[in-house]
């Protein structure tokens, strides 16, 4: 076994031609384990023993250097048996249970309301995490390398595996750190196979339930968010138009809190994180663009949420400081309107 762990430490520290030829190395040394498991469930027979913990290490190492270094070493078609392998060896209960701590990273901003529905997520299922903070002026290699076709914050690093987009990050969140203890890979496949069946359920239509705009839309679309900004960066007539659209938006939601303490019901759930937004940010927008949208009239079911919501103790403690939040929206504002009245006065 001393024979065998060398080349994979030596695949990390080295670089070019160092680390191909002690990828090389490993690469003989696995098949040399491969050979030696052929024909067997374990490396003692039909059941695991004291070999089956000396190279334990197999099961998860090997991984964890292909997303450090983008090193595939343990592919199933070279190594059919080691494979197998670790996968029986990994279902024991006090060898899945004793795994090293997973790694979670969110690449965010301190202001964004997409990615603190992400810092919500993870607190409420007690995960610990990273948070690097992006400059979206001056956006960071990793967050080019990570998402590179959007170059948009929030990004989730689980195990160096990068999820993008904030709806897809929470249902990845919410079916990896169940009480199952959902397995990576599978956790992620299945979070495509329901974005294949919204892709599905869209055929043929214009809208989610059909030729009529409503709440899936606003869920999936997050136009919510667009409008109210819209109604917020705008003045004279097109503010009263922008704001108009997000009036309505928020008739949609309000009709879906009907006889509900939380969009799921009594407790809290998706749907809650997803529009969690509008319990802070939206009074941060009233506060600093002289627009008002939550009246107690037209919208109580949405304050009475609001203030269920905001109650939840993993929400109140994760919000962003008020007073920045004023100071860099005002900012925002007064720049996008800047920018407008340059552009009216250019045509």
């Amino acid at each position: 076994m001393g024979e065998v762990i060398p080349p994979f430490y030596h695949c990390i520290l080295s670089q070019g031609k160092d680390q191909e030829e002690a990828k090389e190395k490993a690469i003989e040394n696995l098949k040399l384990v491969e050979e030696h498991l052929k024909g067997k469930q374990f490396f003692g027979g039909e059941t695991y023993g004291l070999q089956d913990f000396a190279f334990g290490w197999l099961a998860y190492y090997p991984g964890i250097i292909r997303k450090a270094v983008n090193l595939e070493m343990l592919d199933e078609e070279t190594f059919p048996n080691l494979c197998a392998w670790k996968e029986r060896f990994s279902d024991f209960p006090v060898i899945k249970e004793n795994w090293p701590d997973e790694d979670a990273v969110i690449l965010m901003t301190w202001s964004s309301p997409f990615a603190l529905r992400v810092v919500w997520a993870l607190k409420l299922k007690g995960v610990e995490y990273e948070t690097i903070y992006e400059d979206l002026a001056n956006k960071s290699s990793s967050l080019l390398e990570y998402n590179p076709v959007h170059k948009k914050v929030p990004v989730l690093l689980h195990n160096g595996i990068p999820i993008c987009e904030s709806l897809v990050i929470l249902e990845y969140i919410d079916e990896t750190w169940n009480e199952g203890g959902e397995d990576q890979e599978k956790a992620k496949e299945k979070v495509l196979e329901n974005l294949k069946f919204v892709e599905e359920h869209l055929k043929g239509k214009k809208f989610f339930d059909g030729e009529v705009f409503g709440f899936l839309d606003l869920v999936f679309g997050w136009l919510v968010a667009p409008s109210v900004f819209h109604a917020y960066t705008s003045q004279e007539m097109e503010k009263e138009e922008a704001k108009g659209l997000a009036l309505q938006n928020l008739d949609i939601i309000e009709k879906q809190l009907i006889g509900k303490k939380f969009f799921s019901g009594a407790t809290f759930g998706f749907l809650d994180l997803a529009f969690g937004w509008i319990a802070n940010y939206l009074g941060i927008f009233e506060e600093t663009g002289g627009i008002k949208l939550l009246d107690k009239e037209r919208f109580p079911l949405i304050l009475e949420w609001k203030e269920n919501f905001s109650n939840i103790p993993e929400i109140k403690e994760n919000w962003p400081d008020r007073e920045k939040l004023v100071t860099k929206f005002r900012l925002m504002r007064e720049y996008y309107i800047s920018v407008a009245a340059a552009k009216r006065t250019i045509s």
